[in-house]
């Protein structure tokens, strides 16, 4: 009996990390990079988008020359557990110097396809890798990241996402 209700206790140990990996916040949830703690990959929300499911992904880089760029597309692709899922353009639509030595740059993006929306709902792990344009790309120290998607609350993020009804 002892070890079957310290076996329940390391599960519920486990459930609740693999949830805690997403930060919740007023109009966004997110999740940080494997490789860079600093990138982002998660949802915002947006009423004048509502009912869609709206990405953003938050990025940095040291070399200079990045807000150049700002609100142009760049183009990503998406791997599930490793397999190329989808190429997405995703908008740069902010970008701001930190303490003089690194951009920190923000992409947004409307998921028109339900079919990837629905992968990503229901993957482990998210890789982001920035491919086009290949100038931008040129200015990244690092062009892909990957991120633990376990625990992707799949009810709140319909919630998250769903339009008010007054």
């Amino acid at each position: 009996m002892k070890k079957l209700i310290m076996l329940l206790m390391v599960l519920t140990t486990a459930i609740v990390s693999a949830e805690s990996n997403w930060t919740v916040e007023d109009n966004e949830m997110y999740v940080s990079g494997s490789t860079v703690h600093g990138h982002k990959f998660g949802y915002f929300k947006d009423e004048k988008w509502c009912g869609k499911e709206l990405v953003f992904i938050q990025w940095t880089s040291y070399e200079e020359g990045l807000e150049k760029f700002k609100g142009i597309d760049v183009l990503i692709e998406l791997r599930s557990n490793g397999e190329l899922i989808d190429k997405i353009p995703a908008t740069f639509t902010a970008g701001i110097r930190f303490a003089e030595i690194m951009t920190i740059a923000e992409f947004k993006t409307v998921l028109l396809s339900n079919n990837l929306a629905d992968q990503l709902k229901n993957t482990k792990e998210i890789e982001v890798e920035f491919v086009e344009p290949k100038e931008f790309v040129a200015l990244l120290d690092i062009k892909s990241d990957t991120f633990n998607a376990l625990g992707f609350p799949k009810a709140y993020l319909q919630k998250y996402n769903a339009c008010k009804v007054e």
